[in-house]
């Protein structure tokens, strides 16, 4: 395959959305159906003697080739080349594709023509601007993205007389012009034409107020003259509005509104401020804390009197009172409006203190008392709430349940008795259990599913003949069986539990019904993107393999195993289907992170330091010392067409080498500490799955009585056994010297 590149330039890429792959692909096909689709016909079994692919001056993208299923040496196939053009369109890089074949050497030449989708990259800002090129250029970035296609951009003139209108520009004009670079690059022309910016003629304030007109423009720093500036004015706006909100104004509502004069040069500003009535939330009846009413009652919180807020709050009331006991409580609230006020009054009853006397439990026979009140989790002198009540009895029933009752049943009855003098009523509890007969499993069988794969299914259900049937290990199992449909490329497949109950032997027959569907295989597997690691590596990591199932399991293994490298900063694993119900094609979108990393940084240390004082036999004194520091860090991967990386780290501290305090400040202050390390890593080196570590290290310190210089080389061999362990062995060699040594005699 030869690979036709008229004028290399850098790419334009951008993704595509996947549902249009369809249309796109209808329309190269019919694109070069017209003009070619005769000659190919006529060629049709003919051998391939030549296939060449051009990319109209673009770079032609990595692994392009791969994607055509023309081979050099096969019969022409019309399935072929269609699938190539979806291949090559799912790139979502190319606007047109269009095929020519000719005769050559007794087989046939085909020509792939590939336009690529234009790509706006540039930007060029012209005339009288009056507004930063930067603020142009994030309003066009905001809208349509930093790379966009030309043809999303037919607005762009009307997004940028927006920005200029919102800073007084009414005039302004906009004419765009695209430069079309080649290879697929366009820079966008826009000429620019600001106009006068107009200034404020009127200002007036449509609604009823709380403060005199001059004092709200005050406020909002407006003043006839100035300049208008939608923005600043709109937060500006916003800080009014949350100031009257802090004052009970919850409902208040603020905006504006322009209108230009026909010079273009005065506005007309109108304010629109709806205050609403002052709100107050009241609380009458039994107190309750007030941390509860401020977060069970967020009225203030969120700036709201909904009916839908309010009625949320008084559930939430009642269901605190009940969680503690209270279960005759009631809450209510009314609303009273007045004057443009508005009180908002929550009634809070809450009744007696109900707790839980006598708990008596009858036809138990499978489960001690223990194991049932633990399930309960309700004892004598608790208070008395329902909810929590209704839960432990539910659980005694499923815990009768998991052990194969399928039909106990758990009744309760409940009689409430005055409580001692002074203190609420007491609810003495009865629950009655039914056991009913235990239901074993019989048998357990699975129909409709495909011969090839039934030993599989069998593998994934835990239920056994024999053992207590469980409703919840059933509905596991059919679970897993679906989940092992899915990963052998089912994608269609679902699955029922039907059990039958036996009521003389007390028996039940699990049935599996599969509905599995067709089954999904990989006929390709696609590489493309932007990288410079070879396919081969890429390739390594995927899971999925052409004539295998199609399994959702080992997409995320592949994307996982792919991340892993921490080579790619952005990876897309598609299927695509092209025609066939039961084969699709694999399609791994990367692109490469940079290849090389750089790193720095700086800092200042402050510490204290013994001396040897200025005097002969001077005594050692406490210092303190500043000395600045700095590293630096470079870093290169995708080495030699792999995941292997080098990296450089240098670190380094200017401070004073001597160990005896000078007058004159001096004392060989310079680079006296430093560490240099150089790292190279191989993951799996000579062709194992081991990880070759090499690393070389300079290294010199100043300690409190001597200065340390060391050099080694230290080579590592790491080797993964199984997820949770390795096996690792090293070589270090090093040499270490000492010097400005000060040690007394004794050392």
């Amino acid at each position: 395959m030869v690979l036709v590149d008229r004028s290399p330039g850098p790419t334009g890429r951008r993704p595509w959305a996947a549902r249009c792959l369809p249309i796109l692909v209808l329309g190269g096909w019919l694109s070069y159906a017209p003009g070619a689709v005769a000659d190919v016909r006529d060629y049709l079994g003919l051998p391939i003697v030549e296939v060449n692919l051009d990319f109209d001056g673009t770079e032609p993208p990595p692994g392009s080739d791969e994607l055509v299923v023309t081979r050099v040496g096969t019969p022409l196939s019309m399935a072929d080349v269609r699938e190539s053009i979806w291949h090559l369109f799912s790139l979502a890089r190319f606007s047109d594709i269009r095929v020519d074949a000719s005769p050559r050497g007794g087989g046939v030449a085909l020509q792939y023509e590939l336009t690529p989708v234009r790509i706006v990259d540039r930007l060029a800002f012209r005339g009288d601007l009056k507004l930063a090129r930067r603020r142009l250029r994030e309003a066009i970035d905001e809208r349509y993205g930093a790379r966009p296609r030309f043809d999303q951009m037919a607005d762009v003139a009307e997004v940028l007389r927006g920005v200029y209108s919102d800073e007084g520009y009414l005039k302004a004009r906009i004419a765009t012009s695209p430069i079309d670079r080649g290879g697929g690059l366009t820079t966008l022309d826009l000429e620019v034409s600001a106009g006068e910016r107009a200034r404020l003629a009127t200002l007036t304030i449509d609604g009823p107020v709380l403060q005199p007109e001059p004092v709200i423009f005050r406020r909002l720093n407006l003043r006839i003259g100035e300049y208008y500036a939608r923005e600043a004015l709109e937060r500006r706006l916003a800080d009014y509005a949350d100031n009257l909100r802090d004052r009970g104004y919850f409902e208040v509502v603020v905006g504006h509104a322009i209108a230009g004069r026909s010079d273009g040069r005065q506005i007309d500003l109108t304010l629109t401020i709806d205050p609403g009535s002052r709100v107050s939330v009241e609380f009458e009846g039994d107190p309750l804390p007030s941390e509860i009413r401020e977060t069970l009652v967020p009225v203030a919180q969120e700036s709201s009197v909904d009916e839908d807020l309010l009625e949320d709050s008084s559930r939430r009331l009642l269901d605190y009172l009940w969680r503690l006991g209270f279960p005759r409580a009631v809450v209510d609230y009314r609303r009273t409006a007045a004057d443009l006020e508005l009180r908002i009054v929550f009634h809070v009853d809450q009744g007696p203190l109900v707790r839980v006397g006598r708990i008596e439990i009858e036809g138990y026979e499978t489960f001690p008392r223990s194991v049932l009140e633990d399930r309960l989790g309700v004892a004598s002198g608790d208070p008395f709430v329902e909810a929590s009540f209704a839960v432990g009895v539910a659980a005694m029933a499923e815990a009768y349940r998991e052990a194969g009752y399928s039909d106990a049943r758990v009744e309760t009855q409940v009689v409430e008795e005055p409580g001692p003098s002074g203190s609420g009523p007491i609810a003495h509890f009865r629950i009655t259990v039914t056991e009913g007969p235990r239901q074993r499993v019989r048998s357990i069988s699975i129909e409709g599913a495909p011969k090839s794969v039934s030993t599989r299914l069998e593998g994934a259900i835990t239920a056994g003949a024999g053992e207590a049937y469980e409703r919840s290990i059933a509905l596991a199992d059919r679970d897993a069986i679906l989940q092992e449909l899915l990963s052998l490329g089912y994608e269609s497949a679902s699955v029922r539990v039907d059990a039958s109950f036996d009521p003389d032997t007390h028996q039940v027959d699990l049935i599996y019904v599969i509905e599995a569907g067709a089954q999904i295989l990989v006929e390709h597997v696609l590489i493309a993107g932007q990288f410079r690691v070879s396919a081969a590596t890429i390739r390594r990591e995927l899971t999925l393999v052409p004539g295998q199932p199609l399994s959702q399991d080992r997409l995320a293994e592949s994307r996982r195993r792919l991340s892993a490298l921490g080579l790619f900063r952005r990876i897309r694993i598609t299927d695509i289907s092209h025609g066939s119900d039961t084969r699709r094609d694999v399609l791994v979108a990367v692109e490469e992170a940079p290849a090389t990393t750089l790193g720095y940084g700086g800092g200042f240390e402050v510490g204290t330091r013994l001396r040897q004082g200025r005097a002969a036999g001077g005594f050692a004194v406490e210092r303190i010392e500043f000395a600045p520091r700095g590293f630096f860090e470079i870093g290169r991967r995708n080495l030699w067409g792999k995941n292997r990386s080098v990296d450089l780290f240098v670190r380094a501290s200017l401070r004073s080498r001597n160990e005896r305090e000078v007058d004159d400040g001096s004392g060989e202050f310079g680079l006296n500490e430093y560490r240099v390390l150089g790292t190279f890593r191989e993951p799996r080196a000579f062709g194992s799955a081991a990880e070759l570590l090499v690393s070389t290290f300079l290294e010199q310190s100043i300690r409190s009585s001597f200065s340390l210089r060391q050099r080694g080389v230290r080579v590592e061999w790491r080797r993964p056994l199984g997820s949770t362990a390795s096996l690792s062995g090293g070589y270090t060699f090093n040499k270490d010297r000492l010097f400005d040594e000060q040690f007394n005699a004794e050392e």
